[in-house]
């Protein structure tokens, strides 16, 4: 074919198993790939049938760009095709009762990759009538475009392999715990009859007062954890709320099931038309190795606008809507990486790699390891770090200060010209030029 045109079905694998099964069973199961959608296939099947120098263009969601699950795709893509326009619709509503961010991307099969240029669009929402202004682009080396398995239109800030690490090599990181259920929703109330059961009743996530009524033995109380929510965390500071999460892994559910834990058996039976997890009605769905809790670590939100990244020596579980970071090497400070992912640097790496969603980022455990530490001897990492332990005290300070007084407002201050003071040391750690700095402070 000459040509091929597309606005393929978007379909999850997870809510559509049977579809992807039939396609697995043909000779298109070569591209299958764990988290992938549907629609890949397509473009797949398109590049096989397009004649040398032909035009493929399609219309999908643009998630794909940087996921996991379509590196597949993207290296399908980089080995037999080049980008020459793209279309990011960013937020805008393409479609009626269809969510997500839209992407209109344009390929020709090619093998002369030299010199290729991506013309790119992005499309503002305030000034899009409908129409595409194809006047309105900027050109980018579609060999900086498409690389490492990813797709990326922003400026990215290089780095040297030969001054960097990745964060992997580092650093173990793992996403925090999945219960299946945490807590009561109100949809889940709909289907069961037992009208005893409210909203926000607690399943494995108990409040301190649900905690109270359980009237737990001291055996039982060593797998009940400090646990904290998206609310209680901000960046260099934790809030917490006092909720708690019974751990129970593999060893743990079997001893509940077997009456060990009696009062955390019974709390779990009362609650058992409500868990979800493939470990029910005893264990966690997946509940991550406890190291990653038991010592001092990074905590981040999956998904965000901007970093806020906390450090925790206290014991913390957190759910699955987080990332944990704990030290693997220990020549590299974890209040060193702390610095580093909350700077101005981590914030425009983070825009860049991570994938939209809305106005955020969705930053998954895959991303978090191609993070790129500048290496550093324990001089260098202490300039970083006497900072850290800084912003950790200030805002540990504030939050401890009545808002708006004179002290507030000064702590304020303090914690603003400190912050500043870690993107300086990280700018020059890393060798940006000034050019590369206003980058980083403008994307």
């Amino acid at each position: 074919f000459d040509v091929v045109i597309g606005n393929p079905p978007y379909v999850k694998e997870d809510i559509n198993r049977e579809i992807f099964e039939a396609v697995k069973n043909t000779d298109m199961k070569k591209y299958y790939q764990g988290k992938m959608d549907f629609w890949y296939f397509f473009l797949h099947r398109s590049i096989e049938i397009l004649k040398d120098n032909g035009i493929m263009a399609f219309i999908t969601n643009s998630y794909f760009l940087k996921s996991a699950g379509a590196t597949k795709l993207i290296n399908h893509l980089q080995d037999k095709m080049v980008l020459i326009k793209a279309v990011d619709f960013q937020d805008i509503t393409i479609f009626e009762d269809v969510s997500g961010r839209h992407l209109i991307h344009i390929w020709q099969k090619t093998k002369d990759k030299d010199n290729v240029m991506t013309k790119y669009i992005k499309v503002n929402k305030n000034s899009f009538s409908g129409i595409i202004d194809d006047d309105n682009y900027k050109e980018l080396p579609y060999a900086e475009v498409i690389k490492n398995s990813s797709i990326n239109f922003e400026t990215n800030i290089r780095t040297s392999s030969e001054n960097t690490l990745s964060l992997g090599d580092l650093y173990d990181v793992s996403q925090g715990v999945v219960e299946a259920t945490d807590k009561v929703s109100k949809k889940m109330l709909g289907n069961v009859e037992n009208k005893e059961f409210e909203s926000d009743d607690g399943v494995f996530v108990l409040s301190k007062s649900e905690l109270k009524e359980l009237n737990l033995n001291p055996k039982e109380k060593t797998i009940i954890k400090k646990y904290l929510n998206t609310n209680n965390i901000r960046k260099y500071y934790i809030d917490f709320d006092d909720e708690y999460l019974i751990y129970s892994d593999k060893e743990t559910k079997n001893k509940i099931m077997n009456g060990e834990y009696p009062h955390i058996k019974s709390h779990l039976d009362k609650m058992k038309s409500f868990i979800t997890s493939s470990n029910a009605p005893y264990g966690l769905h997946r509940p991550r190795e406890n190291k990653y809790f038991e010592n001092p670590k990074l905590i981040c939100k999956g998904m965000f606008l901007f970093p806020e990244f906390c450090f925790d020596d206290k014991k913390y579980y957190v759910g699955f809507s987080f990332s944990v970071i704990i030290q693997k090497n220990k020549d590299y400070d974890l209040k060193y990486l702390l610095g580093l992912l909350n700077s101005s640097f981590g914030k425009n790496w983070f825009n860049i790699n991570g994938k939209k969603r809305g106005v955020g980022v969705d930053i998954g455990v895959a991303v978090f390891r191609n993070f790129p530490i500048c290496k550093a001897d324990k001089a260098e990492q202490k300039e970083i770090t006497t900072l850290v332990d800084k912003m950790l005290s200030l805002n540990k300070e504030l939050r401890e200060t009545p808002e708006n007084s004179d002290k507030w407002n000064s702590l304020k201050s303090e914690i603003e010209k400190t912050d500043r003071k870690i993107d300086d040391e990280v700018y020059k750690l890393y060798g940006l030029t000034d050019n590369e700095i206003k980058i980083v402070e403008t994307n």
